[in-house]
């Protein structure tokens, strides 16, 4: 139980309690009700502030190569300062993750886009209520509303890798040459290697586990994929615009290009309650409002 000091005469989902100050409640854990609603961007929509969260479902865009070359510059840093001080081709050693995953970007799979409005009905189908059990919500309750051809597509195609058995190989042989390579260069280190340049190559790999657990317990590059980013859009704006005490509002564009027929809004509406019934009845009031009203 939390204790929070809040003004006289506002409202809090919380349970009154006794404390030392006259405006002390105790707030109990609250029940959260997220209501998702999917629907087609329109072009008002597409020309508004909304934020955008794009994806690529083909060849990786000129953004994914520049960060590819940002996450491995350390290593080509030293392999140019290996090359200058010792004339060494061992230098290259330090340039084969860049190449591994220039080439597993190249040859990345394409994968299933989001719907066309233009090639299916999704904008003349009326919307269907999806209410989502998911023993990780911890009591909370989820909904997600929209057209059907709209939202089961994230549960069925999109996203889907497309067959391709060059790329599929390609991306395999990727996977064998990473875990091979430490094995590699260690045996190499240990059998031909100068002493110079294999202080500096254990040196290196020290620094890389020392910045691999930094970055993990420090967070740092945690918004990597997409539904992070979303995460990270919506979290943004529900610290930036509150509805009301108990209420948080935010919607995103997503899609592959802002202007694009795929391109998607999404509306989250989160409130916030004080026990399980009352988020039980706020969830029966989102699937059936004409009987709640009645």
């Amino acid at each position: 139980m939390l204790a929070a000091q809040i003004p006289s005469g506002s409202q809090s989902p919380g349970q009154m309690g006794r404390g030392t100050s006259p405006y002390t409640q105790v707030l109990r854990a609250q029940v959260a009700v997220s209501h998702l609603s999917i629907s087609q961007a329109t072009s008002a929509d597409k020309s508004s502030p909304l934020p955008f969260i794009s994806e690529d479902t083909k060849t990786p865009s000129t953004r994914v190569f520049l960060a590819i070359l940002a996450s491995e510059i350390t290593g080509v840093g030293v392999a140019l300062g290996v090359f200058i001080a010792f004339r060494s081709p061992w230098a290259l050693l330090w340039l084969m993750p860049l190449l591994v995953r220039f080439i597993s970007a190249i040859f990345a799979l394409h994968r299933e886009q989001l719907v066309s409005s233009v090639s299916s009905s999704a904008v003349d189908d009326p919307p269907h209520d999806f209410e989502i059990h998911c023993p990780q919500s911890e009591g909370n309750f989820m909904l997600l509303s929209g057209p059907p051809a709209l939202v089961l597509q994230f549960f069925r195609h999109y996203g889907h890798p497309k067959r391709d058995r060059l790329r599929e190989v390609v991306q395999l042989l990727c996977v064998i040459i990473s875990g091979c390579q430490f094995p590699a260069e260690l045996l190499c280190s240990m059998i031909w290697m100068p002493s110079e340049i294999q202080n500096i190559w254990l040196a290196y790999h020290l620094y890389v586990v020392i910045a691999m657990h930094v970055s993990r317990y420090c967070y740092i590059g945690h918004s990597a994929t997409t539904e992070a980013k979303i995460a990270e859009a919506f979290a943004k704006q529900v610290c930036e615009k509150v509805a009301s005490a108990t209420t948080r509002k935010a919607s995103i564009l997503f899609g592959h290009q802002r202007d694009g027929l795929q391109t998607l809004k999404v509306d989250l509406s989160v409130t916030y309650h004080g026990r399980n019934k009352e988020g039980r009845d706020k969830m029966e009031e989102l699937l059936h409002p004409a009987f709640s009203k009645a």
